[in-house]
C-alpha cells in the first residue's frame, strides 16, 4: 500500500468512525462526497483492499518522472505562465501543451518544488505535540504582553494547603480578551451576539493553518475553497514574546475580503497569531466589523510558531461566560494526515 493509500485509508476510516464528516473528508483528499461515500462503502464491505484496488490505472504525483516535473515547474516559471493561478496554468497544460494532470497534482508537484528550494523547519516536540496533539495557546502568566488598557493578569491565593485549608485555591483576574481567546459579534457590535448565543460548531472541526509572507492573493491559492476554518499565519516565532503587541502583523481588511470571495462557503472561524485581528496602529476595527458582521467568529493570540501549512483538527472552545463577548480559550491543534 503506498503513502497515498494510507493516507485515503485514514481518512475514510476516520469517516467511519464518526469522527470527520464526509463532507471534510472530500476537502482533505479534493475528492468529492460521493467519492467518499464511495470508499466509506468499499472499505466495509471489502476491507482495506479496496481502496488499493480503487487506485489501479491511475498514475500518483510521486509516480511522475522527475523529467515530468521539472518540465511542469519550469513552464511555470516561463513568462507565459509565471502569472497563472494554480488552477489556470493545469487547464493551460492540458490545452496548449497536451500534459492532462489534475489540479492536485499539479499543486503538489509546484509545492514539492517549492519545499524542496526553501525546506521548513520541523516543528519541535514539546509538551502536547505527543500523539499528534499540538499546543497553540500562549501561556497565561503575569509577565505576559496583555493588549493596551485590557486588565493585567493577576493570580492571588486564597487558599493555602496546611496553612488555613486543607486544599489550594488561588483567586485570578483577567480580562475576557487575555491571551489566545475568541471575539464574539458582541466584542465590536451593539447589537452583536454574546457567547452565550454561539454555536460550538467554529470552535470545533478541520481548519487549514495558511502561512502568509505577504499579504496578496496569490497566496489563497494554496487554500482550500472548502475550507470552514482558516488559521492565519503571519508571525512566525512572535507570539507570546515581549516586543509581540509592537511588531505584530494584523490581517488587511482587503486581504481578509479577498479570503471570503476565495472561500466557496462564508467560513465558520477566521484565526491569526497575533492578539488582534486589526492591524497596528487602526483606530477603525474595519476587519473586526467584516468578520463579525457576518458572525464569522475571530480567534485571536494563537501561537503558531511550532506548526506548518496544512490541515488539522481544531479544538478551541471558549468558557460558558453568559452574555459576554469574549473567553480565553485553550487551543489544540491534531495532526490528521
Amino acid at each position: 500500500m503506498t503513502l497515498i493509500d494510507e493516507r485515503k485509508l485514514r481518512v475514510i476510516e476516520q469517516v467511519i468512525a464518526k469522527k470527520i464528516t464526509a463532507k471534510e473528508a472530500a476537502e482533505l483528499l479534493d475528492l468529492s462526497e460521493r467519492q467518499i461515500y464511495r470508499l466509506k462503502r468499499g472499505v466495509l464491505e471489502q476491507g482495506p483492499e479496496f481502496v488499493m484496488n480503487k487506485r489501479a490505472g491511475i498514475k500518483p504525483v510521486h509516480a511522475l518522472s522527475d523529467e515530468l516535473k521539472a518540465k511542469i515547474v519550469k513552464l511555470k516559471n516561463s513568462e507565459k505562465y509565471k502569472n497563472s493561478s494554480c488552477r489556470a496554468f493545469r487547464d493551460l497544460l492540458e490545452k496548449d501543451e497536451n500534459i492532462s494532470l489534475s489540479y492536485s497534482t499539479v499543486h503538489r508537484v509546484l509545492r514539492e518544488k517549492s519545499q524542496t528550494n526553501t525546506p521548513k523547519k520541523q516543528p519541535t516536540l514539546t509538551l502536547g505535540h505527543k500523539n499528534g496533539w499540538i499546543d497553540v495557546s500562549v501561556e497565561i502568566t503575569e509577565s505576559m504582553p496583555i493588549y493596551p488598557g485590557d486588565p493585567a493578569f493577576v493570580a492571588k491565593p486564597v487558599k493555602i494547603l496546611g496553612k488555613n485549608s486543607r486544599v489550594n485555591l488561588t483567586e485570578i483576574t483577567l480580562g475576557t480578551h487575555t491571551g489566545t481567546h475568541v471575539d464574539a459579534p458582541s466584542h465590536v457590535l451593539p447589537e452583536g451576539k454574546t457567547l452565550t448565543h454561539l454555536e460550538l460548531e467554529p470552535f470545533v472541526g478541520i481548519c487549514y493553518v495558511l502561512e502568509v509572507a505577504e499579504f496578496t492573493a496569490d497566496v489563497l491559492e494554496r487554500l482550500p475553497r472548502s475550507c470552514k476554518r482558516v488559521l492565519i499565519k503571519a508571525n512566525s516565532n512572535l507570539p507570546g514574546k515581549p516586543h509581540w503587541l509592537t511588531d505584530y502583523r494584523g490581517l488587511p481588511t482587503d486581504f481578509a475580503r479577498l479570503l471570503l470571495e476565495h472561500l466557496k462557503d462564508k467560513p465558520l472561524l477566521v484565526g491569526i497569531d497575533a492578539l488582534s485581528v486589526e492591524e497596528r496602529g487602526k483606530k477603525v476595527l474595519e476587519t473586526h466589523k467584516l468578520l463579525l458582521e457576518r458572525e464569522i467568529v475571530v480567534l485571536e493570540g494563537l501561537d503558531l510558531s511550532k506548526v506548518q501549512e496544512g490541515h488539522y483538527e481544531l479544538v478551541a472552545l471558549p468558557l460558558k461566560l453568559s452574555s459576554l463577548d469574549g473567553s480565553p480559550v485553550r487551543a489544540v491543534l491534531k495532526t490528521i494526515l
